[in-house]
């Protein structure tokens, strides 16, 4: 079915975005203290920084919004997201927090007609790990003798039959 898990892939890389994100999350958050606190100061060199500081919040918040943007491509929901930011990682075990496996889901309803993959390969993100076919229509070609072409007029309707779907 459409959405339905057909393999779970272990990423590094997600790993990372996650924790490319948790930084800048952090680094937002420090920035945003920082320019509450310059705002009420007075100054030629309290200005200066405010302008630094804000130039860096609004890089920071690009930052953080592309990250998103890319773990959602990669999978994760926006629960998830909210999971992992929101974690205490000063807390023993937070780690679960993260997520570490991003399940591959069917992108249409099918059977999967091949795969070329074992458990624990490591695959590339260009690498096609299945092949799905949709049955909905279907087209079979046959040949027929001679001598029947004339009981077999064209738009006939047949019935096919296969071993390995007798049905």
């Amino acid at each position: 079915q459409a959405g339905q898990v057909l393999a779970t892939i272990d990423s590094l890389e997600l790993r990372n975005l996650q924790g490319d994100l948790l930084e800048a999350h952090v680094q937002f958050a420090w920035t945003k203290q920082r320019l509450e606190k310059l705002r009420k100061l007075q100054g030629i060199s309290a200005i200066k920084q405010l302008w630094q500081r804000e130039k860096e919040y609004q890089v920071l918040q690009n930052s953080i919004s592309t990250l998103t943007r890319k773990l959602l491509l990669v999978g994760l929901s926006r629960e998830d997201i909210e999971r992992v930011t929101s974690t205490d990682f000063s807390e023993k075990n937070c780690e679960a927090s993260l997520v570490t496996a991003v399940p591959l889901r069917s992108p249409s309803d099918g059977w999967v007609a091949g795969f070329d993959v074992v458990p624990g390969e490591i695959v590339r993100p260009t690498q096609i790990l299945f092949e799905m076919n949709e049955l909905s229509k279907v087209w079979v070609k046959g040949h027929i003798y001679q001598q029947d072409a004339a009981i077999v007029p064209l738009g006939k309707t047949v019935r096919i039959t296969f071993p390995s779907q007798p049905e």
